[in-house]
């Protein structure tokens, strides 16, 4: 994992802890977790490579040969990102059927 997803991880911490001290009740802790969560995936799909989103849909809708060209386009332009190498694995694994 790295470092930055490392630190985003505080977010749902710290939304929680501030959930506690406003209302002193755990239940509100709790969703101060959840929304500190969901908080946090907004924040990595934000941060997830150009063009990913619309690969992901190609796969999801079964056009392999478009989603594995975008996938490629994307490993070339970031070959540092793992998320389009995953997809990609996912992409060759379902051709292999």
């Amino acid at each position: 994992m790295e470092r930055r997803w490392n630190i985003l991880l505080i977010i749902p911490l710290l939304a929680a802890l501030l959930a506690f001290f406003l209302t002193d009740r755990i239940i509100y802790t709790a969703l101060g977790f959840v929304v500190g969560y969901l908080i946090l995936q907004g924040v990595r799909h934000l941060l997830l490579p150009s063009g990913l989103h619309s690969a992901v849909r190609a796969f999801q809708s079964g056009r392999l040969e478009e989603a594995l060209e975008r996938t490629n386009e994307i490993v070339n332009t970031k070959p540092d990102r793992w998320e389009p190498y995953y997809l990609r694995a996912l992409i060759h694994f379902a051709l292999s059927d």
